[in-house]
């Protein structure tokens, strides 16, 4: 910790300039997303505008706060800009616990001479009883994940099947290869049907199809316990798609 608040006191002007070039960068990039989001004519292209427009503002607000903890760090009272840890540390005294001294006589240890002890009587071997095994019990079948019943083989979800629980980190298994393909996309929304309008993306579109693999990973513990839909939607390089499809799955927790 000490170490980390020297490099704060000695290269802080550093951190503010990469800071803020960090931050008119990402809202350049922002802007111009934001510009070309709105003038856009396609759904699923507004769609990937907006979100590289919220991506960008994001970092320019993570650029911002490195430069707020950095500013708070130097300027928090308490502490000295620039002064080596050994001086802000207050020592502490060790107390000194002075003791009666103790006499030679009062030191001194008696000599004891040892009672003999009587010799213990053998008694009787006892039967030792054989000890009983018991079996080991067989362990459970896991179940297995019933997929969605999804008619295009091309646009299949895998794993998790149907109404399973989930929790942490869920990888989204499945093929997402169609005739003349161009991106896919998983997206998830809460409820049970849920809010055609709560649809929102894992991730980003992906530009290259998947076959028997990992399609998306979805942080399904950041969010409460419930049902959870998960949808996968491969497009062509028409703008068509074919139906898509989706699994129904309940969070339990983080």
């Amino acid at each position: 910790m000490d170490l980390i608040l020297s490099l704060l006191d000695q290269y802080d002007w550093v951190i503010y300039i990469v800071s803020l070039l960090g931050i008119l960068l990402y809202l350049g990039v922002a802007r111009r997303a934001y510009r070309e989001y709105r003038f856009s004519v396609f759904a699923l292209e507004r769609e990937e505008k907006f979100r590289e427009a919220r991506q960008a503002f994001l970092f320019a607000i993570f650029f911002a706060g490195i430069m707020g903890v950095t500013f708070y760090v130097n300027v928090s009272p308490g502490r000295a800009v620039g002064a080596p840890a050994a001086l802000r540390a207050t020592p502490t005294p060790t107390p000194v616990v002075i003791g009666p001294t103790l006499t030679p006589e009062l030191t001194a240890t008696p000599t004891r001479t040892p009672t003999p002890r009587p010799s213990p009587t053998p008694s009787a071997p006892r039967n030792t009883p054989t000890p009983v095994v018991s079996p080991t019990p067989a362990p459970s079948p896991t179940p297995r994940a019933v997929p969605p019943n999804c008619p295009n083989p091309g646009v299949r979800i895998v794993s998790p099947g149907m109404n399973q629980n989930v929790s942490g980190s869920v990888a989204v298994v499945g093929t997402a290869k169609i005739e003349n393909f161009q991106f896919y996309k998983v997206e998830f929304a809460a409820g049970d049907p849920p809010d055609p309008n709560a649809w929102a993306v894992i991730g980003d579109v992906v530009r290259q199809p998947v076959e028997n693999g990992v399609l998306a990973t979805w942080p399904a513990g950041a969010f409460p316990p419930g049902v959870y839909w998960l949808r996968l939607t491969v497009v062509d390089i028409t703008g068509n798609f074919p139906p898509p499809c989706d699994v129904r799955v309940v969070v339990t927790g983080p």
